[in-house]
């Protein structure tokens, strides 16, 4: 009898060690699926570190959203793609208006004092006639960003979850296909932070499911500063470009 349960035992301790060996041979999985339900393929790494490209990314599409204006809003729809809407833009503390894109883009930004402050420096950079008459569009601005250079993040601090990245960008300004002007340079080092976000729930204000749109890669904004030319720069563990 004792023979055959260490027979048993043998097997068993047997099939278990092929098992584990099969899924030791498995890759791991890919798929990440939301809290909305959306999903998407990535690579694995630390809950609070974010890949090079997931960062480059989110802090171009934000300079786009800050810095590139227009006086129609972006289409949300095949119909808004046909017949443009006019952006009414969105009023800050100083009276002024900023893009509603600007405004959206805004709520990535973690602190509520630096960020009415950036609004009311984009408001200052922002053609408030675009907000006046609408009839007139072909006498409205609007602008492109170019960008020349953007950094490899470099990591701050021994931990993960804290970067800068170095933006070099020209503005130009358009009346009707006209640039107006000469191209102004906008040079800025923005610092950004990893954080976990999570869908809001359906009885969530706007301005809730705008702020969790505009943070789903997980990062935020803790400084937007101007880039000095010269500065020491500390590339520990940049990742490549």
């Amino acid at each position: 009898m004792t023979g055959i349960v260490c027979c048993i035992n043998l097997f068993i301790g047997v099939a278990d060690h092929v098992r584990l060996g099969h899924l030791n041979a498995l890759k791991p999985p890919n798929l990440v699926e939301r809290a909305d339900g959306t999903s998407f393929a990535v690579d694995p790494i630390e809950h609070n570190d974010r890949s090079p490209k997931a960062i480059k990314n989110f802090v171009a599409n934000k300079m786009v959203a800050f810095f590139a204006f227009s006086n129609i809003l972006p289409p949300r729809s095949l119909a808004e793609l046909r017949t443009p809407v006019a952006d009414p833009g969105v009023r800050i503390d100083n009276n002024k208006y900023v893009t509603t894109p600007a405004a959206d883009a805004s709520l990535a930004i973690k602190d509520q004092k630096f960020r009415t402050s950036f609004l009311k420096l984009l408001s200052e950079l922002t053609p408030q006639e675009n907000f006046r008459d609408y009839s007139k569009s072909e006498q409205q601005l609007s602008s492109i960003l170019d960008f020349v250079f953007i950094s490899p993040p470099r990591r701050l601090g021994r931990g993960l979850g804290k970067w800068e990245i170095d933006v070099i960008a020209t503005r130009s300004i358009y009346r009707h296909k006209i640039r107006v002007g000469e191209p102004r340079a906008i040079n800025k080092t923005i610092v950004i932070e990893s954080l976990d976000i999570f869908a809001p729930p359906n009885w969530a204000s706007e301005q809730q499911k705008t702020s969790y749109r505009e943070q789903i890669p997980g990062l935020t904004i803790t400084e937007i500063r101007d880039y000095q030319l010269g500065a020491p720069q500390q590339y520990n563990n940049a990742a490549d470009s």
